[in-house]
């Protein structure tokens, strides 16, 4: 758990469990652990724990019993899918449940003009990372930082932790809004190799700009095998309660 977050430690561990579950991280039917080891394993209260566990229990993917801890529900089914809500919130804590096996850093100009133009031709920090769900490669992700911030990230958290979460920990400027956008998308060498697909299968691809009181804080490159994964939106009536 990221200390200086913003975001409230019971949605963030709610955030995180609803991501691996949602993604058959964890098993349907498995024991997630007693309030006092997750307590332990997430750094937080018991409270905290308590009130994450009633969200998901509420949303019907926790079964909880007494004296012997905390289920996955045993008819939940992975869905390997993103949920967009429309808080920033969502999109820091959506990969969580993936593991990351190949990371590279740099600073560089040598990067598109799209991304050149983006930081007025200014040298950008470059995060390359590939992460792994179930055993498979689940993302390709490049990311491109504006150099004062990439400057401030911790180069022993960057491997293991989200990029967006240290990002908005930062005291001298949080993320303030995000733009995202997703395309369907063929399969180039590079991303098939590193996808373990085939050249001209079909990718989903979605890019990212973050902002913060600066300008231009961050673009994200992220590249998904179409046949391993899916986006799934939730859609609501403006002055109406959600379904």
């Amino acid at each position: 758990m990221n200390n200086n977050s913003r975001i409230p430690r019971y949605y963030a561990v709610w955030r995180i469990l609803w991501s691996r579950i949602t993604s058959g991280y964890y098993e349907a039917g498995s024991l997630l652990g007693t309030e006092d080891k997750l307590a332990e394993q997430f750094k937080v209260s018991r409270v905290t724990i308590r009130e994450a566990l009633a969200m998901l229990e509420a949303e019907g993917l926790l079964v909880r019993r007494r004296s012997f801890g905390t289920f996955v529900a045993p008819d939940v089914k992975p869905r390997g899918a993103v949920q967009f809500t429309g808080y920033l919130e969502d999109i820091i804590y959506q990969s969580d449940a993936a593991e990351t096996v190949e990371f590279s850093t740099e600073t560089t100009t040598d990067v598109p003009a799209d991304v050149k133009s983006l930081f007025g031709g200014e040298p950008v920090g470059v995060v390359r990372r590939l992460r792994m769900a179930q055993g498979k490669p689940h993302l390709w992700l490049i990311d491109y930082v504006r150099e004062d911030a990439f400057a401030e990230l911790p180069a022993d958290e960057l491997r293991r932790g989200s990029l967006l979460s240290l990002l908005d920990s930062r005291d001298s400027a949080p993320i303030d809004s995000a733009r995202q956008a997703i395309y369907a998308e063929i399969a180039t060498a590079e991303i098939a190799e590193k996808l373990d697909i085939e050249i001209g299968s079909a990718v989903l691809y979605s890019e990212r700009t973050l902002y913060d009181k600066v300008g231009p804080l961050a673009f994200v490159e992220m590249y998904y095998p179409g046949s391993r994964f899916n986006f799934e939106i939730r859609l609501g009536r403006v002055g109406r309660s959600s379904v």
